[in-house]
Order: C-alpha cells, then structure tokens, then sequence
C-alpha cells in the first residue's frame, strides 16, 4: 500500500520537533501489539529522548530506546550526516507488557488477595467488574494511581475520542460463570488477552481523551473501520 503521509515527531511533552518520518512501517493488528519501526537521516545529530512520539491514525507511538546512529560524513556538510536505522515507536500496549499480573485487587474492596503470581479468581453474572478491579490494581502498583483508566463498556457504554468520535459502543456481556487461572509470569497484556480468548469478548488500548486507556467488552466503532475488527486481523503494513 502506498504511503499516504509522512509522520511528525514530538517531544514527551508535546512540543514539535520539526522532524519527519518519511521511512517507516506500521506493524500490528486490533488487539495486538502494534509498532511504528523507521529509519532517518539527517546532516545534524538528533537529540532523541525516551518518550519521544509520534501519532498514526490517532494512535500515539512512543520511543523506548534511544536509536543507536551512524556517521556518514562531517557535521553540517551536505548529505546523510548522522543515519538512523531500526528505530522503534511502540504503542502504550508495551507497558502493560513489561508489568507482571499478580493476585492484587483494589484496598477497599474486601477481597483477600496474595500478591502471588500463580492464582485463579471467578468471573460470574456475566459482570466483568472483577477482572477490571484485578487489572487497574496490577497497573497501578507499578505506574502510580490514577495512570490508566480501565472502562468496562457494558450495554448503554458510548466512548468517544477528543472529536466526538465514537469510538466503542457497550454491549451486553454473555458468557458462563468460571474461573480465569492466571500462571507465572503471565504479563497485564496477556492477562487482558484471556477477556478475548476465554470469554470471546473484544478489548481496545489507546489513548482516550489525553488518557492511557483500557476498554473491555463493547463493539470498536473507529478501530473496525481502519484495521479491521477481531482478533489477529487488521492491516500489516503501510510500505
């Protein structure tokens, strides 16, 4: 598919750099992970910084790593001074990648809870309030309280972006009372998987309205119709 757009780059705090991503790749699918891999030249050496970002079709990707660079020829000569190669904007879903689900659950709700990384916990009355408890008490033990928002988009549910966009419209949840067995190093990410793998019911992560967002359940209005809705669908590329 033919590139449409160049993308711009911003610092963690907003600001526009003025450089552009005119080599890059989109790589992902609806409730995967998804990336934005680049190479740039420039005749000037770029003062990356970890958070630095970049947005493709509303979605923010964010540099993780500081892109390693090579130097072609001397500083402010014409040319492909300093060259940038295998740089990787990641979406917020690597966060939740790198943070361990374990047996936590909000202080004040009631429920006893181990710490431990092997446990189970019951979903039932086709409610799936418990698991979000479970996955905003995980983020928030390592990112701070308040860092995400965790939506459960039941029957009535409208989420919309910063455009009045709909994003996911709430559904009613139907699936059997069971146990959800959570293994050792089973990450937030892959815990949030099982609401699609063992319950059948779809997610979406983005950012929401300035903020880190997890939405379980309901139908994706705005993701279905750019990427394709399910999982493991969804466009590939852009080359």
């Amino acid at each position: 598919m033919k590139k449409e757009y160049s993308l711009q780059i911003y610092k963690p705090n907003g600001e526009n750099t003025d450089i552009e991503l005119r080599k890059y790749q989109y790589n992902g699918s609806f409730m995967g992970e998804r990336n934005i891999t680049a190479s740039i030249s420039s005749p000037v050496k770029i003062n990356w910084e970890i958070g630095d970002y970049v947005v493709f079709r509303n979605e923010h990707f964010t540099l993780r790593y500081v892109p390693p660079v090579k130097k072609q020829s001397r500083r402010g000569t014409f040319g492909e001074g300093y060259i940038y190669d295998g740089i990787v904007f990641s979406s917020i879903i690597s966060q939740l990648m790198d943070v361990q689900f374990l047996d936590y659950v909000s202080n004040d709700n009631n429920i006893h809870y181990t710490g431990l990384s092997n446990f189970a916990f019951y979903v039932s009355n086709n409610s799936l309030t418990e698991f979000a408890n479970r996955i905003k008490a995980n983020i928030e033990r390592v990112y701070g309280k308040d860092s995400w928002d965790v939506i459960v988009a039941n029957k009535g549910v409208i989420i919309k972006d910063e455009d009045n966009n709909v994003i996911v419209e709430g559904s009613s949840f139907e699936f059997d009372d069971q146990s959800i067995s959570i293994t050792s190093g089973t990450s937030i990410y892959n815990a949030i998987c099982l609401i699609n793998t063992q319950l059948e019911l779809n997610f979406l992560i983005r950012i929401v309205n300035g903020r880190k967002t997890i939405i379980l359940g309901g139908s994706s209005v705005a993701t279905a119709e750019s990427l394709g809705y399910g999982k493991g669908r969804g466009l590939k590329s852009i080359q």
